[in-house]
């Protein structure tokens, strides 16, 4: 960041007002930027649910935003939707259509969350749409209405469910640059956005590659140029010894290499691990059942775990991408609880390659998994970076060329 920007930033955060900036309600802003009512610049509407006894109100083909589509929003573009309602539903209720590109906000669960419609769209009365006029850039509303989210959490109010009632919206005003200077804010954060979905899928896309490498080599399937030995055949329990589930407790990371389950799924994650005390955890009762993660003493552990350890026949970062691949529910006993043993699925046949070959692909796939990780931290720091230029740009403590 230039020097110029820093000091501006810490006169700003200091309160006071650079050459060239004017202080309003919104916040310290360029001069030449405008306060505007989102209603002047803007058609402000909202939604409705249509009467649910009434079944030829629903999949009618129209898409309709509902709660239950609030892990789509804060994406950008939102296409698809899980209800669909008819136009017979929409005639019968409050609802309306809104125009493709219309910008809506959750007012209620997930307040705060924001997305721009793909395509025509109706929505719920948990939400607020805005409607552009040539005077405001629908994708620089959008990245406004994401800079300040937390405000938006913060004055929701209610017990059980958050809401922020509708005369907060039809006050609620925003800074506005000339119409060039959001087209250009909006383009660059277009832009990083790009950047962080095309990271995204170079992560899932190699995770699969990941699991499909994972599989092909613990069947043998695939193997390294320098192994062509014969595998053995061998049943679980003659490479695993079966250990009690430990109860001390230790630190756990939010990111990390393996996970570690806990009676609710994933407790926390962990990189390394001790080289006398490594275990496959596998969860053997519950929603979790069959749940698998490596494991070592220092990590919290429940008793609803059966915790297996290697012999001198197994590496252990083998066994636990073997124990990944059991097919579980063929030995799922337990009506209202479902419920593995050990002393059923170790008696599985299973074939082994030496110990050296084990080694080595248990090695691949701690390598893969660091890359995984690697690919993870340069896409945190894509995000960082990127709420770091919103709030630089949609303040216009950075003006972009041509302003």
């Amino acid at each position: 960041m230039k020097q110029e920007i820093k000091e501006r930033v810490e006169r700003i955060r200091r309160g006071e007002v650079p050459e060239g900036y004017q202080k309003t309600k919104v916040g310290i802003i360029p001069e030449d930027w405008l306060v505007s009512f989102t209603d002047d610049v803007a058609k402000r509407g909202t939604g409705h649910t249509p009467n649910k006894q009434f079944p030829s109100y629903y999949n009618g083909g129209i898409k309709w935003i509902s709660l239950q589509d609030s892990n789509k929003l804060d994406n950008g573009l939102i296409f698809h939707t899980k209800v669909e309602i008819s136009e017979e539903g929409l005639s019968n209720s409050s609802a309306v259509l809104h125009s493709k590109g219309s910008v809506l906000i959750s007012r209620d669960a997930g307040v705060g969350k924001s997305a721009i419609m793909g395509n025509e769209m109706a929505v719920s009365q948990h939400f607020i749409t805005w409607t552009c006029s040539n005077k405001l850039n629908n994708w620089y509303l959008y990245y406004y209405l994401q800079n300040r989210k937390r405000e938006f959490e913060r004055i929701a109010v209610g017990s059980t469910i958050k809401t922020i009632g509708m005369p907060f919206f039809k006050k609620y005003k925003i800074p506005l640059p000339p119409i060039k200077e959001q087209d250009k804010i909006a383009e660059i954060l277009s832009t990083w956005d790009k950047a962080i979905e095309l990271k995204e899928k170079l992560i899932e896309e190699n995770k699969k590659l990941k699991k499909e490498a994972e599989k092909l080599l613990i069947t043998g399937d695939v193997r390294f140029f320098s192994f062509n030995n014969e595998w053995s055949e061998m049943r679980i329990k003659d490479f695993t010894i079966q250990k009690p589930s430990m109860r001390s407790a230790g630190d756990l990371n939010e990111t990390g290499l393996y996970p570690v389950y806990g009676a609710s799924g994933i407790a926390g994650y962990d990189d390394t691990f001790d080289n006398d005390e490594e275990y496959v955890a596998i969860i053997k009762d519950g929603s979790g059942v069959g749940r698998v993660s490596l494991y070592k003493k220092k990590t919290s552990a429940i008793g609803t775990l059966t915790t297996i350890k290697a012999n001198e026949k197994s590496d252990i970062g083998f066994v636990y991408l073997l124990m990944k691949n059991i097919n579980y529910k063929k030995y799922i006993t337990g009506n209202a609880i479902p419920h593995i043993y050990y002393k059923d699925y170790s008696k599985e046949n299973v074939k082994m390659p030496s110990l050296e070959e084990q080694r080595k692909i248990a090695h691949f796939s701690k390598i893969f998994n660091q890359y995984i990780q690697n690919l993870e931290k340069e896409l945190n720091q894509l995000k960082e970076q990127k709420r770091g230029l919103m709030q630089l740009l949609l303040t216009g403590i950075v003006r972009v060329e041509g302003h």
